[in-house]
């Protein structure tokens, strides 16, 4: 009875220890995209290079990792399909494609908004090609979302620019120092409206 007894809680023991490894597993996997991807002001400020306004927009470039992947991190189709379960996904191939003409291209979409990547070989990562959004339920890594006001939108990428200074700004544009890809975000008022990503690669952008 005692050797039973024993049996059944080293078995019992065994199972748990073997559970909570997985859901450790498991959540590793899950936040692989914010543990590899830091945006915060900091960070941002540490890669600023310069900004200037142009009528109504505010024009600022840096070198910031978050221009990549403003959506997360992720390293294959899976993870980026569980992170969007609500959007329907579409594989596309461009034919006029100059870059990536043999590679498929992966569209997310909900109502109007989309979301266009493609997979790195190289990197091993899905790289973003372009994305328009309306909707405040697809947000960036740093909580940016449609809805957002004026002055708190700014002060989660940068202390450089004050509130004030971009009071009369409609759209505040973001440029990478290192490689071609723009973010532009439109605002009516003092609140994000909408927002729109374009990069260099020579494919179907919509």
């Amino acid at each position: 009875m005692k050797k039973t007894l024993i049996s059944f809680i080293v078995l019992t023991l065994c199972t748990y220890c073997n559970s909570q490894h997985n859901i450790k597993k498991n959540n590793i996997i899950q936040n692989k995209s914010s543990q590899d991807i830091k945006i915060d002001v900091k960070q941002f400020d540490e890669n600023f290079l310069d900004s200037h306004f142009s009528i109504d927009t505010l024009w600022i470039v840096s070198t910031s990792n978050f221009f990549f992947y403003p959506f997360g991190k992720y390293y294959n189709l899976p993870e980026l399909s569980n992170a969007y379960p609500f959007m329907t996904k579409k594989i596309e191939y461009d034919k006029l494609s100059r870059d990536y003409s043999n590679e498929p291209l992966y569209r997310f979409f909900y109502n109007q908004n989309y979301i266009k990547f493609f997979y790195d070989d190289e990197k091993k990562t899905m790289e973003i090609v372009s994305a328009k959004i309306f909707d405040k339920r697809i947000s960036l890594i740093n909580q940016v979302k449609i809805g957002i006001k004026k002055s708190v939108f700014i002060r989660k990428f940068t202390n450089k620019i004050s509130p004030k200074q971009i009071k009369n700004t409609h759209v505040i544009a973001f440029v990478s120092g290192l490689y071609g890809i723009w973010h532009y975000y439109n605002f009516e008022g003092d609140t994000l409206k909408s927002f729109w990503i374009n990069t260099a690669c020579m494919v179907n952008k919509n």
